[in-house]
């Protein structure tokens, strides 16, 4: 069997166990996202927003917001516990690439962040009856697939990062929220400070939300919207792959040369 495939299934397997076994993989994947949802919800319709306005930013914005909470907290983190825990060392000595397994924590951290979009549609749906419709079932499917993988590589970029330093603590609650803002979850991009848009833009999880909206609300087959966003996540998913191998890399040859993954 192919070495790399092996080295992605059991990081894969591994983060599911590790999830499992942690308190706070449940806060994250509901509590968090349902409780953004009801907030965001009730400003809304303070403001007399039309329900059919917000609906489809808010719950996919809140279940995406759960999605990169399990990506940052539980797939890129699992690097930073490896080297508090002093395995990383060990793992670079090893023959399975490091590289495809920390991709594996992430992809299952993301994959199984989805049910956090389940409950939130679920309780958007049939607790607050909000009018939410899915137009294009496939390609919605396709643009939740897309969004779960690009989120994993850019979780690889923030995961080679974390093999720096032991002081991430402060990195992960920075990114946490901005990629909340910058990322368009909960309001359109078009509100932000025209200065701020072209950093939105470069974010592969602006386009792919985009592409899930499009999908619920439209036919995505015919519409050039779903299409340009499936060509610019793809477009910047691999540009995000290949800088996590350049990044991965350059650590990997200075944690050789230097020899201070143990050192604070």
């Amino acid at each position: 069997m192919n070495p790399y495939w092996i080295s992605l299934r059991r990081g894969f397997i591994s983060q599911l166990q590790h999830e499992r076994a942690d308190i706070l993989w449940g806060i994250h994947a509901f509590v968090e996202p349902v409780f953004v949802a009801f907030v965001v919800i009730m400003l809304y319709r303070f403001v007399g927003t039309s329900s059919q306005d917000y609906a489809t930013y808010v719950v996919f914005g809140s279940g995406f917001i759960g999605v990169w909470a399990m990506v940052l907290s539980f797939g890129g983190k699992s690097i930073f516990q490896e080297r508090m825990q002093g395995t990383l060392e060990l793992m670079f000595l090893t023959p399975v690439s490091l590289f495809t397994f920390s991709f594996g924590k992430i992809l299952s951290s993301a994959a199984t962040g989805l049910v956090s979009v389940a409950a939130v549609l679920a309780v958007g749906k049939f607790v607050l009856r909000l009018p939410i419709h899915i137009e294009s079932p496939g390609l919605f499917l396709v643009s939740l697939v897309m969004t779960i993988v690009t989120l994993s590589v850019f979780g690889l970029v923030l995961a080679s990062a974390y093999m720096l330093t032991r002081r991430v603590a402060y990195f992960m609650n920075l990114m946490q929220y901005m990629i909340y803002v910058l990322g368009g979850l909960l309001f359109p991009i078009s509100v932000l400070p025209f200065w701020v848009r072209p950093i939105s833009y470069s974010l592969s999880l602006t386009w792919a939300l985009d592409a899930v909206r499009v999908s619920v609300s439209q036919n995505a087959w015919e519409s050039s919207v779903f299409w340009m966003d499936a060509a610019m996540v793809t477009f910047l998913t691999a540009v995000y792959f290949v800088v996590a191998v350049v990044l991965y890399r350059y650590i990997r040859k200075i944690a050789v040369r230097d020899g201070k993954l143990s050192v604070y």
